[in-house]
């Protein structure tokens, strides 16, 4: 790799992991700071259902806004700032259920979002010319978020919920000396000018893969989210704590590395597409689901817990591919912000109240064994989808060939 190209790597890894560091004392610990406050389980769903909500108006606003201004950069920087006084607000609160969720959901519509518009920042720059794997510099955000993880919360466990946003804050300075070192993508005027809602979505419509992948990930995301938003409420109603809710989240970061770090050389090796390594991540989420429903012991949580690596370790850099190999570069702020809209934070509004229902009449448990089904099927969706589309160019290019 070029010099200039490895330090730029190394910038963006820098910014993937101050973002995913952020994301470990925010997002990841907000639902035990509901607890915490005294609001019961079905609220808490129905809050996490409202940001959710957010994130889906807001996500394909921010992607298209970028497709259209060239500037990521400035973006997410503005968003996070601003996330920083939210996230202050929220845990100032005293247990204010109307201020929590105003500051929660300006939150998911700011922060939140970011980590995909910052995928799709890096997607434009490769398709530019610049030669990263994304799949080892987003891997340096797995050993950070899992040291952080086990330690922040050693620390939550020790002083409270209310060090959280100091210690965000002081990420996000860190944050900001890294995103000025990552340039903006090379702004080509005649192709931003022309990018208008219209256009995108008659475009995005009519990309068949495009229309398959978003609909598994639909149906996937209501095994994955609900995972990631119980897998603390299992962890308490089977005795643990945050500390314990720490380790298992370090046991989770720390196996996404090998397989985010290795997956191109996993995907050239095993000729897998970035849609058939969808699947596999999909297989292993409805695995992951499954047995954790099914444990009853806490150390048998942490033993189950390193699926996660197999799962979500290559999901991510397979789904960031996917825009790169199948969207135009002019569109991929958009399809990509589209895609986390429909594929993952609707299905999570959807998911919130229904989870939380389930787990209320039976057990957290009895609720993830339910959920691990629709993993399973939206893997199904992908290899049906493209079977169907293989033969649909087949019969394209017969009919090419007949003559007339």
């Amino acid at each position: 790799m070029h010099r200039n190209s490895a330090s730029l790597a190394r910038s963006i890894g820098c910014i993937q992991a101050s973002y995913i560091t952020m994301q470990c004392l925010s997002t990841s610990f907000f639902v035990q700071a509901y607890q915490r406050f005294g609001i019961d389980k079905m609220t808490i769903s129905l809050i996490v259902m409202l940001c959710n909500a957010t994130g889906i108006i807001f996500q394909p606003v921010w992607g298209h806004f970028v497709d259209r201004s060239n500037h990521p950069r400035e973006t997410v920087l503005a968003c996070c700032g601003f996330s920083v006084v939210c996230y202050f607000v929220l845990m100032y609160s005293r247990g204010t259920v109307w201020l929590i969720t105003l500051m929660a959901m300006l939150f998911y519509a700011t922060f939140h979002c970011m980590m995909t518009l910052i995928d799709s920042w890096v997607a434009k720059l490769i398709r530019g010319g610049l030669e990263v794997n994304y799949g080892q510099t987003r891997s340096i955000g797995c050993v950070v978020y899992a040291v952080v993880a086990v330690a922040f919360g050693a620390l939550v466990t020790r002083f409270g919920q209310l060090i959280a946003p100091y210690c965000f804050g002081l990420v996000f300075i860190i944050l900001c000396s890294a995103l000025v070192r990552v340039p903006n993508p090379k702004d080509d005027s005649r192709e931003t000018s022309k990018v208008s809602i219209r256009e995108m979505i008659g475009y995005l419509m009519g990309n068949k893969a495009y229309l398959i992948v978003v609909s598994a990930l639909f149906l996937s995301t209501f095994t994955s989210f609900t995972l990631s938003t119980f897998f603390s409420v299992h962890v308490f109603e089977l005795g643990g704590n945050e500390l314990i809710v720490g380790i298992g989240t370090f046991f989770m970061a720390i196996s996404e590395f090998p397989f985010m770090f290795l997956f191109t050389t996993i995907s050239k090796r095993l000729k897998w597409s970035s849609m058939t390594a969808l699947v596999v991540a999909m297989i292993f989420y409805s695995a992951h689901a499954f047995l954790l429903g099914s444990v009853r012991q806490i150390g048998q949580v942490i033993a189950v817990s390193v699926l996660h690596g197999l799962s979500y370790g290559i999901y991510q850099p397979a789904k960031v591919m996917f825009v790169v190999e199948n969207v135009e570069s002019r569109y991929i702020a958009t399809a990509q912000m589209l895609m986390n809209a429909l594929g993952q934070s609707l299905p999570a509004v959807l998911a919130s109240p229904v989870s939380g229902a389930i787990s209320t009449v039976t057990s957290t448990g009895a609720m993830l064994r339910m959920i691990a089904a629709f993993s399973l099927v939206g893997a199904i969706v992908i290899v049906v989808g493209r079977r169907l589309l293989r033969d649909i160019n087949i019969k394209h290019v017969h009919k090419q060939d007949v003559p007339r």
